[in-house]
């Protein structure tokens, strides 16, 4: 696991065993936190990405918008 899951787990509400680093535990509540925090990181990254190529074509600029509306409605469609 990479740093920054580690951080978002850390988050959530999630802890790594202290007799086991290899090891987190939470509550179900805390992983479905996490999966969230996982996801909305995921977009962002996505989103940015298509940021950056949109200085070639505007069309990414559109799938960058409609990435980060997939936060709010999962179920967004894509432009």
């Amino acid at each position: 696991m990479n740093a920054r899951l580690l951080e978002l787990a850390g988050q959530a509400g999630l802890q790594q065993r202290i007799d086991n680093p290899n090891e987190i535990w939470g509550y179900r509540d805390n992983l479905q936190r996490f999966a969230e925090f996982v996801r909305q990181d995921e977009r962002e990254a996505c989103a940015k990405l298509c940021e950056k190529m949109s200085q070639s074509t505007w069309t990414f600029c559109n799938f960058a918008k409609a990435i980060r509306a997939r936060g709010d409605h999962e179920n967004a469609p894509l432009p």
